[in-house]
């Protein structure tokens, strides 16, 4: 019964489908609910290994439990289905087959809390600056190896300062 809830708010908040071709599906979709049993487990491990916060923990979680033959507008012709995620400041574009698998992810996350590891060795580095805004992006793809990559910008005394860290 939660299930069916969970869907049918999801259903609700889905801006439907825009289908560009007989063989695919684009669904967006805002998400107010978390999962708790990862579907697509490969992807759940290898996305949270560094997963910095709970936001990003929480909309990984979703897109990996997530599937897409439990929806009416699943189409059993469809060879794959594209679907977008947000959550906050958070984006997960994620691609499933035919099978609810998910084939690969692009992740954008603005403004989120940074691991201790990484705050830290930006002020050992960095001292005097102060963090301004950051955003962590992770691309995933099924059998590749996970890119995951923070961008931080910092300041001091006006003068300003872009880090790319590939983690």
């Amino acid at each position: 019964m939660k299930k069916l809830l969970i869907g049918l708010s999801l259903l609700g908040l889905t801006n439907l489908l825009y289908p560009h071709n007989a063989n695919e599906v684009i669904v967006e979709l805002l998400l107010e609910e978390n999962y708790i049993t990862p579907r697509n487990s490969a992807y759940f491990l290898i996305a949270q290994e560094n997963s910095p916060s709970g936001l990003v923990k929480s909309l990984q979680n979703s897109a990996a439990e997530f599937d897409p033959k439990k929806y009416e507008w699943a189409d059993p012709q469809a060879t794959f289905y594209e679907i977008t995620f947000k959550k906050g400041s958070g984006t997960i574009r994620a691609t499933y087959d035919n099978s609810g698998n998910i084939i690969n992810t692009s992740e954008k996350y603005d403004n989120i809390s940074l691991p201790a590891s990484v705050r830290n060795s930006i002020w050992r580095r960095y001292e005097g600056y102060y963090i301004m805004r950051n955003s962590y992006e992770l691309s995933y793809s099924n059998g590749r190896k996970t890119k995951a990559i923070y961008k931080v910008w910092l300041q001091r005394n006006g003068q300003n300062k872009r880090l790319k860290l590939h983690v």
